[in-house]
């Protein structure tokens, strides 16, 4: 509407439409509630100069959702771009990646493995493409949505944002190497070591990956089925030593690798879009944030913890501008309004940044160990905030499955929303492996994977990175005039004309609106 209303007619219009096609591919899933929905927090900003005439834009991204590379629900997907690579790649893509149906990658074939198609795009996607679960139920419908076509669609919108071929094929390789990453099985070693190797079976697998990766299979295979560490006492500090890896180890490792790949493929991504539509000043410019509202699940992980942590901050900017500001502005007016409450929710934001003793700064300190913990981690947390209203263990919870929970293993948040049971077990991240596994890369046949390995060398604990992003952002929505918009569903069954009364409720509660 903005390009199409306020645009000058130049190249740059169409290439601000263009962007979000090709965001959508890479950071959009089917999930039970929306069959397109946003795994990742977005800011973008449509800048104009003096006469209103838009000159750029730029997006900002926040929290892409990494537990969904590795595993869905089993009525959901992975992300866009796998379906449309294995259903639209020409032949000889599809051959040089061996590229399978969706259900022969371990990455794919643990959630919905249907293809997005209308009757007659079905009919264009090869037999030998097609998971048995397609074959059988046949595609998946949505008007908006279509696998085969959207990939051509999005070869289309790459070029007019700049990407050359080769750039084309470089995102392309990277996608195929991250599924065959996931099809790498371990198997113990049989040895002293107590470490393991990987299957014979998964030989070939293994030379893909490392063939579309730009590595030398043998280094993969080491950085896979151990660890290095560091010795900090005895002979020489600071020596390397190789540790093996035993197989839920190797299992956590390959799958930690493939969400750093992923994740720092979606920064490129980004990045060449932000690029594509560059401006040298502006004027004024609206913004539009996207981002993942209040969440609790059965398991909840860090990824909750995080986009729970970003709702509070938001709920308190929501509450400063539009209750405490506008309150204040009624009051000096001498207007007859009568008062609006709302809870403070300071105390809980200081629960996770506080310095010290903040949850952030733990994980942290906790990161920084010899040999970090979740229980050290977890009994940490509670140590600190014993007799904090917020937070409490497990086992006091409502609900039986986080009763099971030990105390050791997560710690509950009462959020302004609800209470939240947070699973802590694999959930503190040292990245020490990941950062090992992805400092491989530095032989990457590519420009981009070469650009891995220059951003991780600089890269943040997750923790921090989540911190300082949202404190940029928060800076960023201060200095501008704010209008909000609630997205409410009204049913789980994406159908019109229908109300579900319980759902509705929920998220109002949710969005911490149901005190009013």
């Amino acid at each position: 509407y903005l390009t199409t209303s306020y645009g000058t007619g130049q190249d740059i219009d169409e290439r601000i439409v263009e962007a979000n096609p090709l965001l959508e591919a890479f950071g959009n899933a089917k999930t039970v509630r929306n069959n397109n929905s946003s795994r990742f927090g977005k800011f973008v900003e449509i800048h104009f100069n003096e006469k209103n005439a838009v000159v750029g834009g730029f997006v900002s991204h926040y929290l892409l959702e990494k537990s969904r590379i590795c595993r869905q629900s089993p009525e959901e997907r992975n992300y866009h771009i796998f379906y449309r690579l294995c259903a639209g790649a020409p032949e000889e893509i599809r051959q040089k990646f061996h590229l399978g149906p969706p259900d022969t990658f371990r990455y794919l074939n643990r959630g919905c493995t249907r293809f997005f198609a209308s009757k007659d795009t079905d009919r264009q996607i090869l037999q030998n493409r097609k998971s048995p679960e397609h074959l059988k139920a046949g595609p998946l419908k949505d008007p908006l949505l279509d696998d085969h076509g959207d990939f051509s669609r999005m070869c289309v919108a790459m070029k007019k944002i700049g990407l050359d071929d080769a750039e084309k094929l470089d995102l392309f390789r990277v996608v195929a190497g991250v599924l065959h990453l996931g099809n790498i099985n371990f198997e113990e070693a049989g040895s002293t070591s107590g470490g393991c190797t990987i299957k014979n079976k998964s030989g070939e697998t293994l030379e893909h990956c490392a063939e579309l990766l730009g590595l030398e299979e043998d280094d993969l295979r080491v950085s896979l089925t151990s660890r290095v560490m560091l010795t900090t006492a005895g002979g020489a500090k600071g020596t390397a030593i190789k540790v093996p890896l035993k197989v839920e180890q190797a299992n956590n490792a390959r799958d930690a690798l493939a969400k750093a790949v992923y994740s720092r493929l979606f920064d490129h991504v980004v990045t060449r879009v932000n690029q594509c539509f560059p401006f040298h000043s502006s004027a004024s410019f609206i913004g539009v944030l996207d981002i993942a509202g209040f969440e609790y699940f059965e398991h909840n992980s860090f990824e909750q913890f995080c986009i729970n942590y970003c709702n509070e901050k938001l709920q308190q900017f929501f509450n400063e501008r539009i209750l405490k500001e506008e309150q204040e502005l009624y009051q000096r007016e001498g207007l007859g309004v009568n008062e609006v409450h709302y809870v403070d929710n300071q105390d809980c934001i200081d629960l996770v940044e506080a310095k010290l003793v903040g949850i952030l700064d733990i994980l942290d300190e906790e990161n920084r160990l010899p040999q970090p913990s979740d229980q050290h981690f977890t009994d940490a947390v509670h140590s600190k905030h014993k007799s904090h209203f917020r937070l409490t263990v497990p086992r006091k919870s409502k609900l039986t499955v986080h009763r099971n929970v030990r105390d050791d293993e997560g710690f509950i948040i009462r959020h302004f929303a609800g209470a939240v049971c947070y699973e802590t077990v694999r959930s503190r991240t040292s990245g020490t492996q990941t950062l090992g596994l992805l400092q491989t890369l530095t032989v990457g046949v590519s420009n981009l994977q070469t650009q891995f390995v220059e951003k991780n060398n600089d890269a943040l604990h997750a923790s921090l990175e989540t911190l300082t992003q949202l404190n940029i952002l928060l800076e960023r929505l201060r200095s501008t005039g704010s209008s909000f918009i609630r997205c409410i569903k009204p049913n789980l069954k994406m159908v019109s004309h229908q109300f579900e009364g319980a759902q509705i409720l929920s998220q109002l509660q949710c969005s911490g609106r149901s005190e009013w």
